[in-house]
């Protein structure tokens, strides 16, 4: 069984750029509502980054949970690892 820590190493390695992997450590949130600056512009393809990650760490069997937001929203949802997939 894949703990935390196993879980988040192999998310870690299918993370493709440096937007992802704060997705894997919990330091950006899935919608992009901690985007800052120019990048905030660009919020439609950082949600489209989540959402591929989100379907490489299905594909690949990891255990990962989409924590919604407190309003129960994308726009700060969280990904959380080592639970069930949720769906979204």
């Amino acid at each position: 069984m894949e703990n935390e820590q196993d879980s988040k190493a192999a998310a870690l390695k299918l993370a493709r750029g440096t937007y992802q992997r704060n997705l894997v450590l919990g330091r950006e949130t899935l919608g992009g509502s901690t985007l800052r600056g120019k990048a905030k512009s660009y919020m439609s393809k950082y949600n489209q980054s989540a959402r591929s990650l989100v379907a490489r760490l299905k594909a690949a069997g990891i255990k990962h949970t989409i924590k919604l937001g407190p309003r129960g929203g994308w726009n700060s949802a969280t990904l959380e690892f080592g639970e069930e997939v949720k769906n979204v």
